[in-house]
């Protein structure tokens, strides 16, 4: 209780307080006294706008600096004297990339607009053979299933291609929901979507986590993603308007789990992990981020894209990996491809959330719209027919003992070759490949220049940043093909150290050099948007041999002989 001394100093502190405001007071209007009334208000409006200018600077995602650095050289590319030799690089940049798209395109025919009158089967079964034959085709994941099994998927899937029967459709999602779910030990009370692919995936997890956020009244959602994450989940985060908070790694590229806790605010609405991630096939510890979002009653999604059929067959295949999937409390979605090791013939992806609360939460539903009532659980509120059919068809050809013979395959081949390509001393791997992903640079020649070297002998890699990445593939799983990548990798490293001109003549190593040491991210992006645009290009054939490439009723000249044939309406 105040006691009558505490009382009088309080009243006297309040009033030596009023005392210094009322000095203050009339030292600022003795100095203001001059001016007028409408300065007054316009260095008022003027300070508040300057207030909101830094406010809004300083809350942007891009910093003071990379604004200012953009600003910077726009000025200086719009130069009259700058600007032209800029327009002159992408124009001979645009060239380059069109005769690169279309160099084994002798003939240079392209069909521009709707032939007259439909072509014969035999023509449009020619035509597609000849464009399955440009360049040098690989085959990118050879399917394990036999003869009668690839028969019955073709079979399934042509007929619910030519038979409209949604409630089969649904029939058919369902039980391929419920089998990855049951692979992934996700529970009775789970719930999943069939998608077009990991991207609508990733799409709807991010849609659900912002309307839960929403919610639970957090306005400015965060999402907390590695920096090895795949790139598929900045670019939907840039589309949705979400604030990513990026987590470092380790050396060997697993994400940083103390850096990771540290970043956790009241904002955070998702956390993000990968397993493996697409950098270097090194695989996130699952285990602890499911700990650490279980404890702070944060949504975590786990990319399994990649290895979603082989995750539930490690330990069957006699490998020993932690537990990654629905066991893990702090899991609340995955993500799992139906292709690639999934085997099925159609892109598509499921999506499997840990209980039905999220069904609410990615279903978008609208009653007050003038076509009546639409619900949809995914993008497109029609069912594809073709994934599905497909991908039910395909699990239950190969069955369980083929994913494990699948996934026996592809882990043993990659640890195998990992360890093959360790005894090259001018070959470092990077990060830990464990699944079905090889990461490595040269430490000896052009990194870039073996990667186009090495594409160039017909093997399918992936250029990362001062890296390659080779996918393992059941067609790689064979003892000839895993001694043939090994003594090319070493030939190309050989060639390279005596061919010295090689990486300076090379293109993918020059445009990978300006990625990386360019001060000026604009000219990159524009060349890469050029090669966007040089790949729907429609060049004239080198050696023009005939007036015109197509026919009056749009029929490719080739198609009708060496004489063009002009052909009439009747």
């Amino acid at each position: 209780m105040a006691t009558p001394s505490d009382v009088s100093g309080f009243y006297a502190y309040m009033h030596e307080f009023s005392e210094s405001v009322d000095i203050w007071r009339g030292q600022f209007n003795r100095r203001t006294g001059h001016l007028e009334s409408w300065q007054v208000v316009c260095y008022t409006f003027s300070l508040i706008f300057l207030v909101a200018w830094i406010r809004k600077i300083t809350s942007s995602e891009i910093s003071f600096f990379d604004r200012f650095n953009r600003k910077s050289h726009a000025m200086i590319r719009n130069l009259p004297w700058v600007r032209p030799r800029f327009d002159e690089i992408l124009a001979n940049t645009k060239n380059l990339f069109e005769e690169e798209t279309h160099k084994d395109d002798f003939l240079r025919e392209f069909y521009k607009f709707l032939p007259e009158r439909g072509l014969e089967r035999e023509d449009i079964v020619r035509e597609a053979k000849q464009y399955a034959l440009l360049g040098n085709p690989i085959i990118s994941f050879q399917n394990s299933t036999d003869d009668r099994g690839a028969e019955a998927i073709q079979e399934v899937t042509k007929i619910f291609q030519n038979a409209n029967s949604p409630k089969g459709i649904r029939k058919m999602e369902s039980e391929v929901v419920k089998m990855v779910s049951t692979m992934m030990h996700a529970g009775h009370g789970s719930s999943g979507v069939v998608t077009s692919g990991n991207p609508e995936s990733v799409l709807l997890v991010y849609y659900a986590a912002r309307r839960k956020a929403l919610a639970e009244s957090i306005e400015s959602p965060e999402i907390l993603l590695p920096i090895s994450a795949h790139p598929v989940f900045q670019h939907l985060a840039d589309m949705m308007r979400f604030r990513v908070v990026k987590v470092p790694v380790y050396r060997d590229d697993r994400v940083d789990y103390r850096r990771l806790r540290r970043r956790i605010t009241s904002s955070t609405a998702l956390i993000v992990a990968s397993a493996p991630n697409s950098t270097t096939g090194t695989m996130d510890d699952i285990n602890k981020i499911s700990e650490l979002a279980a404890r702070y009653k944060i949504p975590f999604h786990v990319d399994a894209s990649t290895s979603g059929f082989l995750l539930p067959f490690l330990e069957m295949a006699d490998f020993h990996q932690p537990h990654i999937d629905f066991r893990l409390s702090g899991v609340t979605s995955i993500a799992v491809d139906l292709h690639g090791y999934g085997q099925s013939t159609e892109n598509g992806s499921v999506l499997i959330f840990k209980d039905q609360s999220w069904l609410k939460h990615h279903t978008y539903i609208s009653t007050k719209n003038r076509t009546g009532v639409y619900v949809s659980p995914t993008l497109n509120p029609n069912r594809n027919a073709s994934v599905i059919s497909a991908a039910w068809a395909t699990l239950l050809s190969i069955g369980r003992d083929g994913y494990v013979d699948i996934t026996s395959q592809i882990v043993t081949t990659t640890r195998r070759m990992a360890e093959l390509m360790r005894e090259n001393k001018e070959i470092e791997i990077l990060g830990a490949p464990e699944l079905c992903l090889i990461a490595f640079r040269s430490t000896a020649v052009d990194t870039y220049a073996l990667g186009e070297k090495l594409i160039d002998e017909g093997w399918e890699l992936e250029v990362g940043e001062n890296c390659l990445r080779l996918p393992i593939t059941l067609e790689i799983c064979d003892d000839d093909r895993i001694s043939r990548f090994i003594a090319d990798l070493k030939d190309s490293v050989e060639a390279l150290v005596i061919d010295k001109g090689y990486a300076q003549e090379c293109k993918t190593a020059a445009l990978h050099r300006m990625i990386d040491t360019s001060a000026d991210q604009w000219l990159v992006n524009e060349i890469l948007r050029v090669r966007l645009i040089a790949e729907h290009s429609m060049p004239p054939p080198e050696q023009k041999t005939r007036p015109r490439t197509v026919s009056v009723d749009g029929r490719k000249m080739s198609m009708l002989g060496s004489k063009p044939i002009l052909t009439q309406s009747p």
